[in-house]
């Protein structure tokens, strides 16, 4: 994903798999503006690779993250400039100045006596110990980010899915202006890969455009497995018997309704990707989704 940042710093946290820019001046230092990927593609199976950044490597339905942090200058006919075709993108994607020589860690990137790197700039903005922007004297000037998820192996006619947010936070009420929106920013992206991970989202957090949200205290479910392959079961809690249930595609299509079943649901014959079931129990619905392999 390319993201324009202009007049701003630009920053990485490879844990939290989030790009960020931030506020290069007095002014406007209250802010952090995120790119956060939720989740990426599918990682390739025995790729002896922790993709995820979870700890453990090849576990099963593994997911790429945020494997690579490139920030570059908005200017043409530079070695770290920008990209001009799909060579130089794909250099950025390999973590690689367009003159093929490799990112390397400290001061801009471009000093090649230090060690390469995959993440530009992924230390805590004001920390001395850490590599971040503002530390290497690069100066305010306008800036783009490339966040890189993965490698992953992309067949013919295949269709990848990469789920990612954009979260902004701001703390004006902090002594410290951006060490407090930087702690504000990370407890605010770990809210919301909870949100996601979970599939529950704020009441006013429309999930999807074609499906209806109401969400009550005494009435949930929780879907598993997931992701799924064949048999889909639900465990519905609260007093309200006789549910009925709506799975849609990622287009809002309905592709199997009725009243739930005791034995779970045979979603089998569905196409792998993203989907969506609302459950309604009288005057209440709820939505969460799931993912078909």
């Amino acid at each position: 994903m390319d993201s324009g940042i202009s007049g701003n710093y630009t920053g990485c946290d490879s844990m939290l798999n989030a790009g960020f820019s931030y506020g290069s001046n007095t002014i406007d230092t209250a802010y952090v503006q995120n790119i956060l990927i939720l989740r990426g593609p599918a990682a390739d199976a025995g790729d002896l690779l922790d993709n995820d950044h979870n700890g453990v490597v090849d576990e099963p339905f593994e997911s790429c993250g945020l494997n690579g942090f490139v920030s570059y200058i908005n200017m043409i006919n530079s070695p770290a400039g920008h990209p001009n075709g799909k060579a130089d993108y794909y250099n950025y994607m390999k973590s690689v100045w367009l003159d093929n020589i490799p990112i390397t860690y400290g001061d801009d990137g471009r000093n090649f006596s230090n060690p390469p790197t995959s993440f530009m700039f992924s230390g805590t903005p004001y920390d001395t110990a850490g590599w971040w922007e503002g530390s290497s004297a690069t100066g305010t000037v306008d800036r783009r980010m490339l966040l890189n998820s993965g490698p992953f192996t992309f067949l013919p006619g295949e269709a990848k899915t990469i789920d990612f947010a954009y979260v902004y936070s701001r703390d004006t009420s902090g002594p410290n202006g951006i060490n407090t929106s930087i702690a504000r920013n990370r407890a605010d992206l770990q809210r919301v890969q909870s949100w996601f991970d979970n599939s529950n989202f704020p009441s006013c957090l429309v999930v999807n455009p074609a499906v209806a949200e109401i969400q009550d205290d005494g009435f949930d479910f929780i879907i598993f497995p997931n992701p799924v392959n064949s048999l889909l079961n639900v465990m519905v809690t609260g007093e309200i018997k006789n549910h009925t249930y709506r799975i849609s595609d990622n287009t809002g299509r309905e592709v199997i309704s009725g009243l739930l079943p005791p034995g779970g649901i045979s979603v089998h014959h569905l196409a792998e990707g993203m989907y969506f079931m609302m459950i309604t129990a009288g005057d209440k619905q709820i939505v969460k989704k799931f993912i078909k392999y």
